[in-house]
């Protein structure tokens, strides 16, 4: 009889789980990284853009919303940093000098990051 209870109890408690699973956002036709992207899209109110960038470690994809510690394992360690905090908001400036084009000590590439994570990239 406890058997019997327990089941159903169980068979009850799995049908409101997947219930409440498939009305609130779980959606069997997208895949992990379109829900990721989309997650990130609604936290940052931004869409996500991809670029590529001619880097001191070669051509690489960055984007926005990545770490800055991956943007340091793709591009390698900036050159130039600068941070500045305002309220709870830590802004970071990272600059590369990929060529010498513009000067010594003068960055070609540059990325902005807020709270660590990356918001832009330019390349001149």
């Amino acid at each position: 009889m406890r058997t019997g209870i327990g089941c159903l109890l169980g068979f009850l408690i799995g049908a409101l789980a997947a219930t409440i699973a498939f009305k609130y956002g779980f959606d069997p036709d997208k895949t992990y990284q379109e829900n990721v992207v989309e997650a990130r899209e609604e936290r940052n109110k931004v869409p996500v853009q991809y670029v590529e960038i001619k880097g001191k470690k070669g051509v690489v994809a960055v984007h926005t919303g990545m770490p800055k510690d991956s943007v340091k394992l793709l591009v390698g360690k900036p050159d130039k940093v600068d941070m500045n905090t305002y309220g709870s908001t830590v802004y970071e400036n990272w600059g590369y000098v990929i060529s010498k084009r513009y000067g010594y000590g003068i960055s070609d590439l540059d990325f902005r990051f807020e709270n660590g994570l990356m918001t832009s990239v330019d390349q001149h």
